[in-house]
C-alpha cells in the first residue's frame, strides 16, 4: 500500500516503504506499509511503530475513511499507543469499501493520526491502482494479485510472457514477504498469492499459519522453485509435502518447478482467479437460482396510507388548527398546538412504521464450515441477508477472539425511469468499524442488507471413520448433523441421517448420482457462486471426504446483529475424515 504523508515539512511517502511522521521530538512514530494500492476488497495490513521518550505513557488513534460516492464510504478507528519511555509495535487491519463489480477506477483511503506531540495534520492518503478498469488497453484486470519482490525481480519477466500475453491485465501489487501479515485477514484482498521457495521456508511459525489459514478461506498461493524440488516445508501439524498441489480446507498450496513449468501453467493458474476469488464470484449468481435474497419479502411502501396521513396531518396542522385550536383571539395558542400535533403526528408515525415492520428484522443465511485438523480450526464462510423493520440499536460486536472478517455485499435495486426501463441502482451505505465492532450501516432501520462473514474459530472435532464390513463414523463436532455423505479412500460413497454428537452410526451405502441429486436440487438452491464453488472443491472425485448439514445451524454461523430472526438458517459442514 502507498502512504502518501501530508505533513508539512516531509516527502511523499514512497511505495513500499516507511515514513516517519514527523512529531515534536518526544516521539518517533512509523508507518509501514504491505500493499502498495488500496484492493478492492478486504482488509489492508498496516503496522505502527512507536518510541516514547516522553515521562508519560501516551495514547493516539488512527482514523480512516474510504469514500466510494457510489455506494458510501468505509471509517475505521483504531487506537495504539507506547509507555512512559518505551516503544511498542502495533499491527492494524484498515477496512476498505468493497467495489466488487470494478465500478470505480480509482479509490483514494484518507488515514488521519491524532495525539500529543504531532507536528501537522499528521495525515495520509492511500490510493488504488490505476488498472482497476480496462480504460483504453481494451483489457480486463485480474482480481488483485499479490507478487512478492523476490519472485517479480527473478521470475517476473517470464511469469508475465506467459500469463499476460492474452487480453489479461495485471491488477495487484508487488508484495515483501519479509514482513507479511501474522493475521490470516491481511490477505484477504488477495485472490492469488506468487513467491518462492526460499521466501516460503523463510516464514516464521505464526506467518505460516496465518497464510495457511487464509489458504482454507479460499486463498491460492503459488510457490516457484528451482528446476527439480520436488517438496516444500510445512507448519507443524501437517502431512508431509506430497505431489505439486496441497488442497488445504477451500484453498490450495501449488509448486512450480522450474522455468519451463513456470510458462506451462502460469496462463491456467490465473485463469482460476475468474472462478475462485472472493472479488469475482461474491456477487455471481446462477441465473436459474433465486438467491438467498429472493427468500425475503421485499420491501413495499404503502402509499395509500402515507398519502392519507399526510392529508390528515395537513388538514389538522393547517385549517383545524388555525380556526378551531387557535380561532379569534386565541392565535397565540399556534405556539405551542402546532409542535404538539406535530409531535403526536411524529408519533402516531412511529406507530404506524412499527405495526407494518415491527422490531429488529428477518433474514436468511447459509454457512459453510471447513473443519481444518492441522490446525486445529474451523474456517466458516457465510452469507446472509436481512430485511428490517425498527432496530433499536445497529451495532454488533465480532466475535471475541478478533478472527472475523465481514464485507458488505451489494444489495442492487431495480428502478423504472419514466421511460419504462429497469436499471440497477446499488444502495448507499455508511459503514463503519471501531476494533471489534461494527456500526453505521451494515443494518439500517426498514432495509434490506446483504453481507459476506468469514470467520475463523478453535476447533477439534470432526468426523471419524471406522472402516470394516459395515463402516460407522463417530461425530465430534459440536452439533447433530441432519445428513451426511462420506467418501472413503477407496472413492466409496456412503450416507447416514440424523448423526448425534458422540455416537456411533452405521453407514449406508450411495452413489454418486444420489449424492449430486441432493446438491444440486437442495443444498445449493439459494446459494451465489462464491458458496457453490466452495462446495464443489470439498467434494472432489479423489481423496476421503464428508459433507453433511447440520440440523443446528445457529452453532457453525457466526453472529451478527441479534435482533435479526434468521427464518431461513442453513448450515454446512466439510473436511477431510480423520481415520
Amino acid at each position: 500500500m502507498a502512504l502518501l504523508l501530508a505533513v508539512p515539512a516531509g516527502p511523499l511517502m514512497a511505495a513500499g516503504k516507511s515514513q516517519v511522521i514527523t512529531t515534536d521530538g518526544s516521539c518517533t512514530i512509523t508507518i509501514d506499509s504491505w500493499l502498495e494500492h488500496v484492493p478492492p476488497t478486504g482488509w489492508m495490513p498496516m503496522t505502527v511503530r512507536v518510541t516514547n521518550y516522553s515521562d508519560q505513557p501516551r495514547n493516539w488513534v488512527l482514523s480512516t475513511i474510504d469514500n466510494d460516492y457510489m455506494s458510501g464510504e468505509m471509517r475505521g478507528t483504531f487506537a495504539f499507543g507506547a509507555p512512559a519511555k518505551g516503544a511498542s509495535t502495533t499491527s492494524l487491519l484498515v477496512p476498505v469499501m468493497a467495489d466488487f463489480d470494478n465500478s470505480r477506477s480509482y479509490s483514494n483511503l484518507r488515514c488521519t493520526i491524532s495525539g500529543p506531540a504531532l507536528q501537522g495534520p499528521g495525515m495520509f492518503y492511500l490510493t488504488s491502482s490505476s488498472s482497476r478498469s480496462s480504460g483504453s488497453s481494451g483489457k480486463t484486470p485480474t482480481a488483485f494479485l499479490g507478487v512478492s519482490e523476490v519472485f517479480e525481480n527473478t521470475r517476473g519477466a517470464a511469469w508475465r510472457r506467459a500469463g499476460f500475453s492474452g487480453g489479461r491485465e495485471f491488477s495487484g501489487d508487488t508484495v515483501n514477504m519479509a514482513t507479511p501479515p501474522s493475521d490470516w485477514r491481511g490477505y484477504s484482498s488477495l485472490a492469488q498469492l506468487w513467491m518462492t521457495d526460499g521466501e516460503w521456508s523463510s516464514l516464521s511459525a505464526m506467518q505460516h499459519q496465518a497464510l495457511m489459514t487464509w489458504v482454507a478461506h479460499g486463498g491460492l498461493v503459488v510457490v516457484s522453485a528451482k528446476e527439480g524440488t520436488t517438496t516444500l516445508p510445512l507448519p507443524e501439524g501437517f502431512p508431509a509435502w506430497k505431489g505439486e498441489h496441497l488442497e488445504h480446507g477451500m484453498g490450495q498450496v501449488r509448486l512450480i518447478a522450474g522455468s519451463s513449468a513456470l510458462e506451462k501453467n502460469a496462463n491456467s493458474i490465473l485463469e482460476l482467479e475468474r472462478t475462485r476469488s472472493v472479488e469475482k464470484q461474491a456477487t455471481s449468481q446462477p441465473a436459474e437460482a433465486g438467491r438467498l435474497a429472493s427468500l425475503l419479502p421485499p420491501l413495499k411502501m404503502n402509499t395509500a396510507l402515507i398519502f392519507t396521513f399526510i392529508l390528515i396531518f395537513g388538514i389538522v396542522v393547517g385549517p383545524v388548527n388555525l380556526f378551531w385550536f387557535a380561532a379569534g383571539n386565541r392565535r397565540p395558542r399556534m405556539f405551542w398546538t402546532t409542535p404538539l400535533i406535530s409531535f403526536i403526528g411524529a408519533a402516531v408515525l412511529v406507530v404506524v412504521m412499527i405495526l407494518q415492520d415491527g422490531f429488529g428484522g428477518t433474514g436468511a443465511r447459509v454457512s459453510l464450515a471447513v473443519v481444518l485438523p492441522e490446525q486445529k480450526q474451523m474456517a466458516v464462510l457465510q452469507e446472509q441477508f436481512a430485511k428490517t423493520g425498527i432496530l433499536l440499536s445497529r451495532t454488533f460486536d465480532l466475535p471475541s477472539d478478533g478472527s472475523a472478517l465481514i464485507t458488505q455485499l451489494p444489495n442492487n435495486q431495480q428502478t423504472t425511469n419514466r421511460f419504462g426501463v429497469m436499471n440497477p441502482r446499488q444502495e448507499k451505505r455508511n459503514l463503519a468499524l471501531t476494533n471489534s465492532t461494527a456500526g453505521g450501516g451494515w443494518f439500517t432501520s426498514r432495509a434490506l442488507q446483504s453481507m459476506l462473514v468469514q470467520d475463523t474459530r478453535m476447533n477439534r472435532g470432526g468426523i471419524e471413520f471406522v472402516p470394516g464390513d459395515k463402516p460407522a463414523v463417530i461425530n465430534s463436532l459440536p452439533t447433530t448433523l441432519k445428513k451426511l455423505v462420506i467418501q472413503d479412500n477407496e472413492k466409496r460413497l456412503w450416507m447416514a441421517s440424523n448423526v448425534r454428537t458422540g455416537e456411533r452410526v452405521a453407514l449406508q451405502p450411495t452413489d454418486r448420482k444420489t449424492v449430486d441429486g441432493w446438491i444440486t436440487n437442495d443444498v445449493v438452491r439459494q446459494m451465489g457462486m462464491l458458496l457453490r464453488d466452495r462446495i464443489k472443491l470439498s467434494m472432489n472425485e479423489s481423496g476421503s471426504w464428508f459433507f453433511a448439514e447440520a440440523a443446528e445451524p445457529a452453532k457453525l454461523a457466526t453472529p451478527t446483529l441479534d435482533s435479526i430472526r434468521w427464518d431461513l438458517d442453513r448450515a454446512f459442514v466439510t473436511g477431510r475424515l480423520t481415520p
